[in-house]
């Protein structure tokens, strides 16, 4: 990337995502100048009027974002001409989508629910220009996409708790837990319950310096408060 435009627009509804991707972003480069827009008007408004001024350098769509359908806001971005600069973050992701965008002229489509590591060197690529199409059997990990009951079990897990424990905390039946892991095992991709909670450590879903295992008194039940959301 040159030093004279490191302008980097995120066009993404779902916070946790926006943070998640602007974390690693400024990790790959700190100098990065990024702006996030949650909708396609603004979005637009955005490419047309500050792209006027100054050309954004990359423009990363969701395609799932209040006012678009489709590929409308990438075609949309291919009539402004800027769809080269365009890379698709989507977490519907298919072979037939993957070449219609191609086809329009967008530089990449990197998958939301990509292992993490995956996602960054797509970010990377991307950032250096390097056409980047993910394949659509990757292994997933849906981790911004968490329930509020997953991000409160994330908590009571990086604490340490029991399925026993944590269905006395909440109410609910251990084997309600047991389902409740189960599923966020499956969105992380992970190996077990303290792996899918190292992972949301990573992912910057959880506090790092909590404690993540030994017996907790009941003092300790952890709050949604103790999550980075």
């Amino acid at each position: 990337m040159t030093t004279e435009n490191k302008r980097i627009l995120i066009v993404e509804d779902h916070p946790i995502v926006s943070h998640v991707m602007t974390s690693m972003l400024l990790d790959i480069d700190k100098d990065l100048e990024i702006t996030i827009k949650s909708c396609a008007n603004t979005a637009l408004a955005a490419l047309q009027k500050d792209g006027q001024e100054k050309p954004w350098f990359r423009i990363f769509l969701d395609l799932d974002i209040p006012g678009s359908q489709g590929l409308s806001l990438l075609q949309r971005c291919a009539e402004l001409k800027v769809a080269q600069h365009c890379v698709i973050v989507s977490g519907t992701c298919s072979t037939q989508r993957s070449e219609e965008v191609k086809e329009i002229g967008a530089l990449g489509f990197i998958k939301k629910n990509s292992l993490i590591q995956d996602f960054k060197n797509s970010l990377v690529s991307t950032l250096k220009g390097e056409a980047t199409y993910q394949d659509s059997s990757s292994p997933l990990l849906c981790a911004a996409l968490l329930t509020p009951r997953q991000q409160e079990m994330l908590c009571l897990l990086q604490r340490g708790f029991s399925s026993k424990k944590i269905a006395a905390q909440l109410g609910i039946s251990p084997g309600t837990v047991d389902n409740h892991v189960a599923a966020l095992v499956r969105r992380f991709g992970a190996s077990g319950r303290m792996h899918a909670v190292a992972m949301a450590i990573e992912l910057g879903l959880l506090d790092g310096r909590q404690r993540t295992h030994g017996p907790q008194g009941d003092e300790d039940l952890p709050t949604m408060a103790d999550a980075k959301l």
